[in-house]
């Protein structure tokens, strides 16, 4: 009785095996199309490098205060820096990926964002100017990402102004 009992578990697991390689081989045939051209077209892997930040310091020049911002990015792209939504300066990466960029400080606080502009995506836009802030606007049409970092340079009272710092 013992002996019939595992002989029969024996051939279920050989017969549950059976189906479960038949099941594979056949899943496999299932996702292929019998298409008329037999060629199959790899897929195209296509990435950008994102906008980062790599050095931000705070700067005094001729007697203004300045942001001095650099960082890296897809090369030969546009970036564009925003503070809190509006344009404030727009950068060409190198080829190697790096920018930098240099900003007065206007007001109590400031949140700088960076925009990546791809130039390869739109090949009939003319080269834009690092300095001109105005010809943002020919870019809008190129594939734009923009940078998960944001730089909040947040005003800090004197000592002789009586306000205590936060």
């Amino acid at each position: 009785m013992k002996q019939t009992r595992i002989f029969g578990m024996i051939i279920g697991g050989l017969i549950l095996a059976l189906i479960l390689f038949a099941g594979v081989s056949l899943s496999g045939r299932w996702g292929t199309s019998s298409g008329k051209s037999g060629a199959a077209t790899a897929p195209v892997a296509a990435s950008l490098t994102p906008v980062t930040f790599t050095r931000v310091s705070e700067l005094t020049v001729s007697g203004r205060d300045v942001l001095q911002l650099s960082g890296l990015a897809e090369p030969l792209s546009v970036i564009v820096l925003l503070d809190r939504g509006d344009r404030v300066l727009q950068v060409r990466t190198t080829a190697q990926g790096v920018w930098s960029a240099r900003l007065d400080i206007t007001g109590p606080g400031m949140a700088i964002e960076a925009v990546l502009f791809d130039a390869s995506a739109n090949e009939t836009t003319e080269p834009v100017q690092t300095d001109e802030v105005d010809q943002v606007d020919e870019v809008d049409a190129m594939l734009s990402i923009r940078g998960v970092e944001t730089i909040f340079r947040i005003h800090r009272p004197d000592d002789a102004g009586g306000q205590n710092p936060p």
